[in-house]
């Protein structure tokens, strides 16, 4: 084995702060609008598939941020419990709902002689259904969000708080 193998690497203070500058990642889940008059199977698709993207991108970067949460002196406990509930929460929506929805989608998409085709009509109400566990989703990445922005600080210090409040 050699010297470089076991080196550890972490992101040091610096790098942390370079990232929350220059928002190098974004915890932020963007509202994916469904407008039931116009939305369609191929449009459904494509805010499936970019939102499944997008949410499967902020469960790896949770889950590696969690696994530095040690060599991170800034990281707290609830950062890394906010963290765990993000990325369980993530994936109960991508395995189940998400799930059930794309089953869906590909009967609207591609009806089977013989089985209950989903109409239009159906895949607005699971979209409901999923919208309302996005919204919880979109709240708790954006709590990790804030924390990512103060340099993972779970509240900004007193001292800064009262300046800023204080317009100094």
């Amino acid at each position: 084995m050699n010297e470089l193998s076991t080196l550890a690497w972490y992101p040091a203070a610096e790098f942390l702060e370079f990232e929350r500058i220059n928002k190098a990642y974004s915890f932020d889940v963007p509202a994916f609008s469904v407008d039931t008059s116009t939305t369609d199977g191929p449009k459904y698709t494509q805010i499936m598939n970019a939102l499944s993207e997008q949410l499967q991108q902020h469960v790896a970067k949770a889950n590696l941020l969690i696994s530095l949460n040690e060599k991170i002196p800034q990281f707290d406990v609830e950062v890394e419990e906010m963290m765990r509930i993000a990325i369980g929460r993530t994936q109960l929506l991508l395995n189940k709902r998400m799930k059930q929805f794309r089953e869906h989608l590909s009967r609207h998409l591609k009806p089977i002689p013989g089985q209950k085709v989903t109409k239009l009509n159906d895949l607005h109400a699971l979209w409901v259904l999923i919208d309302m566990q996005l919204d919880d989703i979109r709240s708790i990445f954006n709590s990790i969000e804030q924390f990512r922005l103060r340099c993972w600080a779970v509240a900004e210090p007193k001292a800064a708080a009262t300046a800023a409040s204080s317009g100094n």
